[in-house]
Parts: C-alpha cells; structure tokens; sequence
C-alpha cells in the first residue's frame, strides 16, 4: 500500500518538464487567487472577502474552456 508520500514525489514534478510546467501554472494561479483573496478581505472583510473570491472564482471557471477550467479543477485534486 503506498503512503501520501510516495504517491507524490516532488524530484519526479520537477524533473519532468510537462509536470514542471504544470506546477509553476498552478502555483501562478494559486499565488493570483490568494493574492485576489487577501485584497477583497481586506477591503471589505473575511466573510465578504471569501465569497467574493469563490464567486470570482467559479464565474472565471464556468466561463473558460473546457481543457483551462479542467486545469483549475482537477490538478489540486491530483496533488
């Protein structure tokens, strides 16, 4: 039975360049969505703050294409 660690080797995500560049896209993404989140909450609070990010961030996901919104959703479940 493999641990979490196994299954996720971060020298196998950095070697690989598809991997790599799938990593550096989603931390991108990842730096953009809390960067969006901590400016809204901010300005306008926690509470506000969260739901506007979420519906910011569903409304980009809903609005892309299918293989983009696809990247959005599935890599974090990956990981």
């Amino acid at each position: 039975m493999d641990t979490p660690s196994q299954k996720f080797k971060l020298g196998e995500m950095i070697q690989h360049e598809t991997k790599r560049n799938a990593l550096i896209r989603f931390a991108l993404v990842l730096i953009l969505f809390v960067g969006y989140f901590a400016f809204i909450a901010f300005r306008y609070g926690l509470e506000n703050g969260f739901l506007v990010t979420a519906g910011t961030w569903s409304f980009f996901v809903l609005c892309t294409p299918v293989a983009d919104a696809g990247f959005l959703l599935d890599f974090p479940l990956r990981l």
